[in-house]
């Protein structure tokens, strides 16, 4: 098991030095991509808000190999109240036509907006 995760950081080192770094993304609370346009809480949950096309990388600083993009749409929260809420997309370079692969990570905690 160490070895293998030593092989990985060396990997990752290796990959860190020889791509060229991408700017650090701006933080939520800085980034207006997060603020909801007016009358949001009105539209259909589901609904995209906006979207964009952003870059994926590794530890913010290598980028993957895939094209990326962010989602701000309309959702629920407990209570079924609307709020809005990002998702982040990604495809691989040599992705097959018609294929998906889904990762969620679990969530057990209600929005406080």
């Amino acid at each position: 098991m160490l070895q293998a995760i030593s092989i990985f950081c060396l990997a990752a080192a290796a990959s860190v030095a020889a791509a060229p770094l991408v700017p650090a993304p701006l933080l939520p609370a800085q980034d207006p991509f997060y603020l909801p346009p007016a009358g949001w809480n009105q539209t259909a949950r589901g609904s995209i808000l906006r979207s964009r096309k952003v870059t994926a990388a590794l530890y913010t600083a290598v980028p993957l190999p895939v094209t990326s993009y962010q989602l701000l749409f309309v959702t629920s929260d407990a209570q079924e109240l609307p709020l809005v809420t990002v998702t982040t997309i990604l495809v691989p370079t040599n992705a097959a036509p018609g294929m998906l692969l889904a990762y969620s990570t679990a969530e057990d905690s209600v929005n406080t907006m």
